[in-house]
């Protein structure tokens, strides 16, 4: 039972933001006067705004509608409030994600879907993305759920019959990426280099989590009496590829930072290898050919159709030939590096289990 003081207050709350949204659609100056004051820190304490970012999961439903109606008609109408709601969102997008994961309502009525509002502008997606680093922010905290969803060897790993609802509500993080990434800069700054390089980083530690996971080794004999949790990570790789797909789009755009793309990539797949650098190559002759071969047998031995690495390698690779690069270009060098056999040979795998399956 709730007190009926306390619901008349409720009450009055919900009549009072009622007032203000009708207000504010009177003028532009009540807009400006009504974001200054929801903006405006006074230290050591918060603004109105980021209190609300901060405490609305605890809110009813009704009062998050009436909330975000408000920040909408209020703030987000004109650029510069806009801007800096931008700001204060990206500042507070951790803690805000976070309790929406933990929630119970549906994402439509969580203030963590204010998102599209700010980062599908390009302008302020590409002001983020230079000066408050959201790309880092965004995908820390992604990565940090994931980490919790890694075996010993690294790698996702997810487990049948073990509740995933958090995480599958953590993949909204990625649907807030592809916002940021919709549109290609026309002009780059040193500033937004830096910015989304740093994202290139960290979505690379990500793609490690996921190159290589789900290994499977092929049935021979018996039928399996479990199949293998794999929907997890399919739906994982769903959502992550147009991330990805956007990513090498940003990276074609500019020379400097694709070398730089290319080069983190060529490390990461150098530190993660698929085999032991160590192991001796077998000579193999086929039709007056001969070659030194890394022996793997895929109808014994584990293999995953999970290398996203080596696709983005890929991706990258196709945009050298427009500023005259190619894998051999002194530019791209690293020490050490992987071989062109070496990067092929978790294809090869996918590839030749595939045909043999």
């Amino acid at each position: 039972m709730v007190h009926a003081h306390v619901v008349a207050h409720q009450f009055y709350a919900m009549k009072l933001l009622d007032w203000l949204q009708k207000i504010l659609g009177y003028a532009e100056g009540f807009r400006v006067v009504f974001s200054e004051v929801a903006l405006q820190t006074k230290a050591p304490d918060q603004s109105i705004v980021e209190k609300i970012l901060l405490c609305d999961s605890h809110l009813w439903k009704s009062a998050r509608t009436h909330w975000h109606r408000l920040i909408i008609s209020g703030i987000l109408m004109e650029y510069d409030s806009k801007k800096a709601f931008a700001k204060v969102f990206t500042k507070n997008y951790g803690p805000v994600i976070k309790d929406f994961m933990r929630d119970d309502h549906e994402h439509s009525f969580s203030i963590a879907s204010m998102s599209v509002q700010v980062f599908t502008v390009p302008t302020l997606a590409h002001h983020l993305i230079a000066n408050d680093d959201v790309l880092f922010i965004l995908l820390n905290t992604f990565i940090s759920e994931c980490t919790r969803k890694c075996n010993k060897a690294g790698k996702l790993e997810f487990e049948r019959n073990v509740p995933t609802g958090t995480f599958k509500r953590a993949q909204y993080i990625l649907y807030d990426l592809r916002y940021l990434l919709s549109a290609k800069p026309e002009r780059w700054t040193d500033a937004l280099r830096k910015g989304f390089l740093q994202g290139i980083s960290l979505l690379l530690n990500l793609m490690t989590f996921m190159q290589g996971m789900d290994l499977v080794t092929r049935q021979v004999g018996q039928h399996m009496e479990y199949e293998p949790e794999w929907e997890s990570a399919f739906n994982l790789h769903i959502k992550l590829a147009p991330v990805l797909t956007l990513a090498l789009d940003w990276c074609g755009t500019d020379r400097l930072v694709l070398i730089k793309a290319y080069r983190a990539t060529l490390k990461k797949l150098y530190d993660n290898p698929c085999f032991d650098y160590t192991q001796p190559g077998e000579v193999r002759e086929l039709a007056d050919h001969s070659a030194t071969c890394i022996q793997y047998d895929v109808g014994t031995q584990p293999v995953s159709i999970h290398l996203p690495l080596s696709r983005f390698l890929a991706g990258l690779h196709l945009h050298l030939e427009k500023y005259g690069l190619n894998f051999d270009s002194h530019e791209l060098q690293i020490s050490p590096r992987p071989t062109p056999e070496q990067l092929i040979e978790p294809v090869l795998r996918t590839q030749v289990s595939t045909h043999c399956g």
